[in-house]
């Protein structure tokens, strides 16, 4: 299986796993999904709520390696081609996030570090702004 990055539309919600999963664990990548675009998109979070959000990532996709991948490519699909460069920060913070908890697996290590090569450097500067103009 190959995965294809494309666009990211950001106000849309997933209604359906972006790597075909069963119809149990596909439910549960969406409502993950819906998890990571609160982190990404609300700002004004307090510290606490996004602990809990990530921690409520994380135990969903425990002892479930299709789910981790899962997770790990909704986030990617946030910071890729993401028009706001404070979203796209946060994308790249949560991504940093569950990169440190858990690993990918060989399916998508390879297409991981591949992305994280071509585009993390690239898109550095830009966060960095963001960051600078206040998120």
């Amino acid at each position: 299986m190959f995965v294809t990055l494309t666009t990211c539309v950001l106000q849309e919600f997933l209604f359906d796993s972006l790597l075909r999963l069963p119809d149990e664990l596909s439910d549960m990548a969406v409502d993950i999904h819906r998890v990571i675009a609160k982190f990404v998109h609300e700002h004004t979070l307090t510290e606490a709520y996004q602990l809990r959000m990530v921690n409520y990532i994380i135990q969903r996709v425990d002892n479930r390696p299709e789910l981790r991948d899962e997770a790990l490519l909704q986030t990617i699909r946030m910071t890729y081609n993401n028009p706001n460069p404070v979203y796209e920060y946060r994308a790249w913070q949560l991504l940093n996030i569950l990169l440190c908890v858990f690993t990918p697996t060989k399916f998508m290590f390879t297409t991981l570090l591949n992305y994280i090569v071509t585009e993390g450097s690239s898109r550095r500067s830009r966060g960095e702004v963001a960051l600078r103009q206040g998120r």
